[in-house]
């Protein structure tokens, strides 16, 4: 049931971009660039988050798997190049955006990861008081003098 809202907030944040984006109701490439990068983000994110169900990303380690971070790395750059390389901006009808529009995105594509660190601490929380009540209670000890 987490996963619904998660992935119903998520959706919302996507496309409260593309409308602000096309308030005046023309797609310009920055409207096109916006919400390309905006899904790259979210994708790039939801791949760090998804490699558990219920472990947190930290305790996993960002950076223990290697593959993972060069496929990251790799589109993160191609991104960039989408964005920035005139060649790849003609193919792709984007253009460059401005430092403060790029952190706008990290920090709202950045969201599906801190919900599901959210959820993974409450199925952590879950499990544990779970287990709790299924193990059997120990005796106290007693001690003689």
């Amino acid at each position: 049931k987490y996963t619904h809202v998660l992935c119903v907030g998520i959706n919302a944040e996507y496309m409260g971009i593309f409308h602000r984006e096309m308030q005046d109701g023309v797609v310009t490439k920055r409207d096109t660039t916006m919400t390309f990068t905006c899904f790259v983000l979210f994708d790039l994110f939801n791949a760090i988050t998804c490699r558990s169900h219920s472990k947190s990303v930290f305790q996993i380690g960002l950076f223990s798997n290697r593959t993972l971070l060069y496929s990251i790395l790799g589109s993160l750059l191609g991104q960039l190049l989408v964005i920035y390389w005139y060649p790849l901006q003609k193919v792709f009808q984007t253009e460059a955006l401005e430092m403060t529009d790029l952190a706008r995105l990290v920090l709202l594509a950045s969201s599906v990861l801190w919900f599901d660190e959210i959820r993974k601490f409450y199925i952590r929380m879950a499990n544990k008081r779970e287990h709790e009540k299924m193990s059997p209670q120990l005796p106290a000890k007693i001690t003689t003098l």
